[in-house]
């Protein structure tokens, strides 16, 4: 294992990350782990590009977040179809150490909407998206 890893200039250590878990890995439970810790750095649950536009994230229990919770990445379920160009605007505001696209959710509710393991599997659609984030976004 490594000890830790650098992402944009912030070093994570221990290089152990918590995965995004759907249900779990709200403002609560990572609050809780940080009472552990061990960790190097916690994800969100999978939000809404779509929702996360309307939601105000000091209150959300997804996106709320305290220092104790320190390196946290936010992930995000997306179509493309969002106005992702506002979504990152938003998320460029928000104390994090990075963003994650959800890629790989096998849900079929999920994959019924274009996201997930359905973006991964549509290339020039995901090469779309990923050059749209990367056009309005220069974190990691």
């Amino acid at each position: 294992m490594f000890e830790a890893i650098t992402i944009n200039n912030t070093t994570i250590a221990p290089a152990l990350f918590l995965a995004p878990m759907a249900g779990v890995t709200n403002s609560a439970f990572r609050r809780l782990l940080a009472d552990f810790g061990g960790y190097g750095a916690l994800f969100t649950e999978m939000l809404s590009a779509s929702a996360f536009l309307n939601e105000r994230p000091d209150e959300s229990t997804y996106t709320k977040r305290r220092d104790c919770e320190g390196s946290v990445i936010y992930q995000f379920r997306t179509s493309g179809d969002e106005n992702l160009e506002a979504v990152f605007e938003k998320m460029a505001t928000l104390p994090h150490t990075g963003i994650d696209i959800n890629l790989g959710c096998p849900a079929p509710e999920i994959q019924q909407q274009a996201s997930g393991a359905a973006l991964f599997r549509d290339f020039d659609r995901l090469k779309t998206v990923l050059t749209r984030i990367r056009r309005c976004y220069s974190g990691t």
